[in-house]
């Protein structure tokens, strides 16, 4: 179907759906739905009288969201308890440095994933970039800088 022959499509469809929109409102005011302040009568049928049936709705009742001035009791916020810090545990300075080799970045809406093989086995590290003591910075499709402690390494991918 060409554009045209669409466009001429889409815009009986709507007239005919906003035509039946408009019947259906038309019907609906027809229908004689009195609101009072206090009560809602619905008249479901004005031309029999004889055999007329009425609803009401009572909505004489409190608001139960409405709280008058100084009634809403409210919480004092608790007091925050100090947390210790984690004791750090020394730093080893002869640490063995374990088998690393750098496979590259997998990126995936914003995010980057290290692909990187830890003592032979693979591993994919998102961010933080932290594992066991090992923290990998400066990340790129090509290489890696990997702490240890305060050492530093630089591994390229293989």
């Amino acid at each position: 179907m060409n554009t045209k022959g669409a466009r001429v499509f889409l815009l009986l469809l709507a007239l005919i759906i906003w035509t039946w929109v408009g019947v259906r409102i038309y019907k609906v005011s027809k229908a004689g739905v009195i609101v009072h302040s206090s009560s809602v009568e619905v008249k479901l049928n004005e031309k029999s009288d004889s055999n007329s049936r009425h609803l009401s709705l009572d909505i004489n009742y409190p608001d139960p969201f409405y709280y008058p001035p100084n009634t809403l009791q409210l919480s004092k916020p608790k007091p925050k308890l100090k947390q210790d810090k984690p004791v750090l545990s020394k730093i080893v300075r002869n640490q063995r440095w374990p088998d690393i080799e750098y496979k590259g970045i997998i990126r995936s809406n914003q995010n980057r994933i290290l692909f990187i093989e830890l003592e032979n086995k693979i591993i994919l590290l998102k961010s933080p970039y932290i594992i066991d003591s090992l923290t990998f910075t400066n990340s790129n499709n090509y290489s890696t800088e990997v702490r240890l402690g305060k050492e530093l390494k630089i591994f390229n991918v293989e």
